[in-house]
């Protein structure tokens, strides 16, 4: 199991350990994170989520297991 920062910043596309998924499972990576995206947007919308831009954002990390990889990261 290997560990990668999610920067909140980028997009999916962007992310350090993107280029490192093997191909097959990208498009479920893809389907997972719209999925997201879209709930959050909707509760944002909705007024049920506020953002605060005067508190920091928090680290997020990701937890791939290495035979999901197409080589491992040193």
């Amino acid at each position: 199991m290997s560990k990668y920062k999610v920067d909140l910043n980028k997009t999916l596309y962007e992310q350090t350990w993107w280029k490192l998924l093997k191909p097959n499972k990208k498009l479920e990576i893809i389907n997972i994170w719209k999925s997201y995206e879209s709930q959050i947007d909707n509760l944002v919308a909705d007024g049920e989520v506020v953002i605060d831009p005067t508190i920091p954002r928090r680290q997020m990390m990701v937890e791939i297991p290495n035979n999901l990889l197409t080589h491992k990261e040193n």
